[in-house]
């Protein structure tokens, strides 16, 4: 039994908060195409939203120099979908959601006065070296300051190839090997072979294909139906 209880006379004071959150509504990393729905991802898909639009730099983390953007999304750039836009970019609904989400933390912790000044003074940002993720951290940004910053919000970050925090090209051993196992038993699993079977006939399709994976000159099967919800689920928050 655990019994829980607390005195009138100790006085208690919120010293640290630890917020999980993904980053915001993104462009698809997979493409399956259907006669039944397409969708467009053109570049105004991924407009800056005015309101997030503090001053920031993003800095090497060891280094402190700047960022050559151009060496940032190289995994996802080679990648367009129709529209133009690349896979995994943060949309302008993803910024909102980002912006929104630092308004919330303000009105919690700052304007509330139980743990930040209003507006913040003291911060520090890290990310991976993601577009999305940076992007991401200047929407928080600007909505946990209202946009009230005296100088450039720096927000750091390691080289892609050294990242230790996921996504990573350089994985836990073990979780790869627990991934490679759970896709083939994705592959045989009677209940996701019915799965993909309504998947296909909803939309009007003999296989459920990855166009993105066909550029790889990869055998042409059904692809993973987390590719297909991926797709929809981007367009439909998008």
């Amino acid at each position: 039994m655990l019994i829980f209880f607390c005195s009138s006379g100790i006085n208690l004071k919120l010293v640290q908060v630890q917020i999980y959150f993904r980053h915001g509504a993104r462009t698809p990393l997979h493409y399956v195409k259907s006669p039944v729905c397409d969708a467009d991802w053109p570049k105004s898909t991924t407009a800056d939203v005015p309101k997030t639009m503090i001053p920031f730099v993003h800095l090497d983390r060891d280094t402190q120099k700047v960022v050559d953007e151009e060496t940032v999304d190289l995994i996802y750039k080679p990648f367009h979908l129709p529209g133009g836009e690349c896979i995994g970019m943060l949309t302008s609904i993803g910024q909102e959601n980002l912006y929104d989400l630092g308004v919330r933390l303000r009105n919690d912790y700052a304007k509330s006065g139980l743990l930040l000044s209003d507006p913040p003074k003291l911060s520090e940002f890290q990310s991976t070296r993601i577009g999305r993720n940076i992007k991401s951290m200047r929407c928080i940004a600007a909505g946990l300051t209202n946009g009230q910053v005296s100088g450039p919000v720096k927000i750091t970050s390691i080289p892609f190839e050294t990242e230790f925090l996921f996504p990573n090209p350089k994985n836990c051993g073990v979780m790869d090997q627990a991934f490679i196992q759970g896709t083939e038993e994705l592959r045989n699993n009677s209940r996701i072979s019915s799965l993909k079977s309504s998947l296909k006939k909803a939309l009007k399709l003999d296989r459920l294909v990855d166009e993105l994976e066909k550029n790889k000159n990869r055998p042409i099967e059904d692809c993973q139906v987390y590719y297909v919800r991926d797709d929809y689920i981007a367009r439909k928050v998008s």
